[in-house]
Parts: structure tokens; sequence; C-alpha cells
């Protein structure tokens, strides 16, 4: 059963799923991942890409991990993580919310990790807002970056 639901991010209880962005445009591909190695992998081959994914994805991952694991790993993976994408502002962003909760426990993390999915929805959500208006009908965008949700 999907938890959360992005156009490019499934969340499961023990796992998540990702588009894969190097199938786009020809192929939708939803990918299973359920460690910090596989993020790492999907990020270094670019299947996870565009700061916003990057970043909640890592939340996720580090969240699932922090449920089944000692706490004494979580500080260790977190690095592990940040040391994938280290330009990355939204990765650092996300991962420092999640270790300011380290103290409070794996549940404090899956909240955290849910709020900060919240608050890239509505971020996007004003970002498409506030472009819609700069824009006329037929005309093209190339993005750089943030590309906001797919």
């Amino acid at each position: 059963m999907v938890t959360l639901q992005s156009r490019s991010l499934r969340v499961y209880a023990d796992a998540l799923e990702y588009l894969d962005q190097t199938r786009l445009p020809q192929a939708e591909e939803w990918v299973r991942c359920d460690s910090p190695e596989a993020w790492q992998h999907a990020v270094k081959h670019l299947a996870i890409r565009g700061a916003p994914l990057i970043g909640l994805s890592a939340a996720f991952v580090l969240a699932q991990y922090a449920a089944r694991h000692p706490q004494s790993d979580w500080q260790l993976v977190s690095d592990r993580l940040r040391a994938t994408r280290p330009t990355a502002v939204n990765l650092m962003y996300c991962l420092d919310a999640m270790e300011a909760c380290f103290a409070q426990g794996a549940h404090a993390l899956a909240e955290r990790a849910q709020a900060l999915f919240e608050e890239d929805r509505a971020l996007c959500q004003r970002m498409a807002e506030r472009g819609a208006d700069l824009l006329a009908s037929g005309d093209r965008v190339l993005t750089h970056c943030n590309t906001g949700a797919l």
C-alpha cells in the first residue's frame, strides 16, 4: 500500500519507488529502492535526479533504515547519503532536518520525512502557480536544476 505519492516518488512502509528518469520520455519505469546502497546507486547513475527528489527520497530512505537498524548507525548512513551528491542543497537541507530528530527516535524520523514531503508539495505548487502567470499557451520551458515535481 502506498502511503505517500508524487509524480516521481512512491513511499511505502518498508521501501520507496522512484520514477527512473534515465528512461524518460521513452518509458515510465518505477524502480523499488529498499536500502541506502540502492539509493546511492540510483543517484550516482542519475535515475534519481533533481534537487527536490534527491532530498526527499534520501529522507525516506534514512527514516526506513532507522526503523530497522540501531540508532548508533544512523549518523553513518546519513553521512554516506550526503557524500553521494555533496552539492545538492535539498539533500543537505533534508538530512539536516532528519538528523535534528535523531534523539527522538525512528518514529520522529518518519514523521519528519512526511513533513518534508508535504512542504515540498506546497513549494512545487507555489512555483507552478507563479510560473503559470509568466507563460502563454504553447510556450516551452527549459529548467535547470530544480524542476519541481515532474
